[in-house]
């Protein structure tokens, strides 16, 4: 369930790989440095969202989704969001690192 989150991230995101390195390779860092600052907001922001939303939501979903025999903890489902965050973070930074110059 969480995992919706780094992919959707993703799709927002990786449009940017080729443009940080096509904007690198015509030397416009101030279109790098906006972008990336931004990318950064998108990425926590958004994921942030989803992840309020599946925490507060995550019992009903699992719920729905595989019945009463498997019962999260509250505990796990915060945890998980937050690693969820954190991944979303890393893959704006990723997609920035890795745009060739």
């Amino acid at each position: 369930m969480f995992s919706l989150i780094g992919t959707v991230i993703a799709m927002m995101l990786a449009p940017l790989w080729p443009a940080y390195a096509e904007a690198l390779a015509r030397g416009d860092s101030a279109w790098v440095r906006r972008t990336f600052s931004l990318s950064l907001a998108l990425a926590f922001g958004a994921s942030l969202a989803l992840a309020i939303v599946f925490v507060s939501l995550g019992r009903t979903i699992m719920a729905l989704w595989v019945g009463q025999t498997i019962v999260s903890s509250l505990s796990l489902l915060c945890a998980l969001g937050c690693r969820k965050i954190i991944d979303a973070v890393a893959n704006a930074i990723g997609f920035f690192l890795n745009a060739p110059e």
